[in-house]
This record gives structure tokens, sequence and C-alpha cells, in this order.
């Protein structure tokens, strides 16, 4: 997205709502280098916080909300303007802190939950940071007044995507890597499916595979209209036996340029995704689940059918109600959701 700049300084300006906050914000940006936490203009009532302006809003890059406990009645009371979590990054601080209640408020637009005995200054800005990031990445065209800082950005995305028990690698249209995370290294280092190349193309070290891989890059960075859903799967033989499971999707377009995002697994990273994080994420049934999982392991919908012992027609029908209730259209573009989602960070 566009950014303005036209402030006269790097640092992100971060408002803090909430009544508790506002007697600490200049000690707060005291602990946080480049980042000015600013007071609510009205003051709170009756011990109530007071509503959020937008006289507030206007110069702020990010809301960073404080609540006392957990439940929408907590929100509720900061008076936050309806749409908020389009116009400006959220990054939420629990003080009663539960999983319930953090999934509704990442739901409902919050980009980062954090509990507050959890948050010391370091953990805070990686929040902020990443809040940030998230939001330039799925709100195109909304406001945000932050001046790019692409050294402080780029650490950011690639400390997060390090968090992620799987590999994910970017390249180009030619296959050359533009970056991966630590998973996706190890991966490549142990050169038991894939490697990089001198060219720092992503290579498998089969040559017929490695010429389907390249050939399906190329194809899904343009998004071409004669791939089908189940060839954005790639299964790679490992040296040992094993077998290395691809996910290619289509990432960028315009001035972004083409490419492509490659999710790797060898069995420890997206097959574990649990069904239960599934259904409480996007709402979804058993069945629904069941069947989301299956597809993100690299299940065609005919193999998943057979496995479950329904019709095909059935399997369609689940597929199109994940599809309503995950706001999306096609597998590849379902795939890539849940594995950049928080249903990939919980376990159990």
């Amino acid at each position: 997205m566009q950014l303005k700049t036209d402030k006269d300084d790097n640092n992100i300006r971060v408002l803090c709502v909430g009544g508790m906050m506002q007697g600490g914000v200049k000690a707060l940006s005291a602990e946080h280098a480049g980042i000015l936490f600013l007071p609510q203009t009205r003051q709170p009532q009756d011990g109530r916080a007071p509503e959020v302006s937008a006289a507030d809003i206007a110069p702020s890059d990010l809301l960073l909300l404080f609540l006392a406990g957990s439940g929408w009645d907590w929100l509720e009371r900061l008076g936050l303007p309806d749409g908020i979590a389009s116009q400006r990054p959220i990054v939420a601080i629990l003080d009663g802190y539960n999983d319930d209640f953090a999934l509704a408020l990442l739901k409902w637009g919050a980009e980062e939950v954090v509990p507050s005995v959890d948050c010391p200054p370091a953990r805070l800005k990686r929040s902020i940071l990443a809040a940030i990031t998230r939001f330039q990445r799925n709100h195109a065209g909304a406001t945000c007044n932050v001046k790019s800082d692409h050294a402080s950005y780029e650490q950011t995305a690639l400390h997060t995507l390090d968090t992620l028990p799987f590999g994910i690698m970017f390249t180009d249209v030619e296959s050359r890597v533009l970056f991966m995370n630590s998973a996706a290294k190890k991966i490549c280092l142990s050169k038991s499916g894939v490697y990089v190349s001198d060219d720092k193309r992503c290579c498998a070290i089969d040559q017929n595979e490695n010429i389907a891989l390249h050939r399906l890059v190329h194809r899904v960075s343009h998004e071409a209209e004669n791939v089908a859903d189940e060839d954005y799967t790639f299964r790679i033989t490992c040296d040992d036996g094993g077998v290395l499971t691809l996910l290619v999707v289509s990432v960028g377009k315009e001035s972004a340029g083409h490419g492509v995002a490659i999710f790797m697994d060898s069995g420890g990273g997206f097959f574990n995704i649990s069904k239960d994080a599934l259904k409480s994420v996007y709402g979804l049934t058993q069945s629904e689940a069941e069947l989301l999982l299956r597809m993100v392991q690299g299940e065609t919908l005919a193999e998943i059918s057979a496995a479950r012992k329904v019709t095909l027609h059935t399997a369609r029908s689940q597929l199109k109600s994940v599809f309503a209730k995950t706001d999306t259209n096609r597998q590849a573009s379902l795939i890539k959701k849940v594995l950049t989602g928080p249903a990939v960070l919980m376990r159990g």
C-alpha cells in the first residue's frame, strides 16, 4: 500500500486507549525508542474510559487497547468508533487474558493480542511492528501514516515467519529465492528433497521433479487459468524414502511483481494443525475442519471423499461452506489463508 511520508520524524505514533494507560504514556515512550505513545484528548469520567474521537485517531498509526478484563463489555467501555479495525492496526493488551477472548478479538480485527503479564518493551515493540506490517498487507488503500522503515519491517516479518512450524520460501517467477524462514533453510540445507542452487534458484534433487517444479512456479506465479486447484500441491521424494510436500501459491501482482510462496512440510508442520483450532478460528463444523485439514495436508477432494467415505458431492458441498466461512473462493487461496493465519500457531 502507498504510505504517507509527510511526518517530520520516523516515530510510530501509538494512541493508547483505556483509562488505566493515560498516565503512563511518557514512561512508555521513554522505554520504546522510535515509538511515540499518545494519550486520548478526552479525560475519563466516572472511572470509565473516554470515547475515542476522530481527532485522537487522525495523527495515530496504531491503536493500543488496554482491556482490564475478558469480555465484550470491556471492549465496549473503550468507546471505539464502528469499523475502527479497518482504519488502523490494533494491538490489544489483556489484563485478564484467556484464549477464547483473544481469538474473538483477532476475528473482530485486532492484529495482535498480548497478555499484560508477558509484555516487556521488546515484546510490545515487536507486536506493534508486526501489527502494522500485517495491516498494510491486508488493508490495501487504508490510511496509515507510518514512514517506511524497511529494515525494521523486514526483521519483524522474518521473525514472524520463523515462528511458523513449517518452511516457507518466497521466489520470483524464475524460482529465484527472495527469502525464506529458518525451517525452509533447514530443509534446503539437508538436501534430502530440495536445495538452493548457486544461482539462488529453488531446485528439486530429482531432475524430472525439478523441471516440473519450475514449470509449476512459472504457471502459478502468473495465476494461469489452466492451473487446477489440485495442481498447487507438489510432492517430492526424499533420499530417505520420505515425502516432502510443497504447496505453491501466487503472491504479488502489478507493481509488486509476480512470484510465489512455497510452503514446505516433511511431516512436522502443517500436518499437525489442530482441527479444534480450525473450528475455533474459522467457525467450522467438525466435518468441515477435517476436510480443510486434509486439504492443507495436500490431499485432493477425491482423495478426501474416499478416505472419509462420503460422496464427492458431499465433499464439494462442505468445501463450498468452508469457502463462505473463510471468505475465499479457491483451494489455493484457502490454503494460503490457513497457513498464514493464527491456527498454525495453536497446538493441541
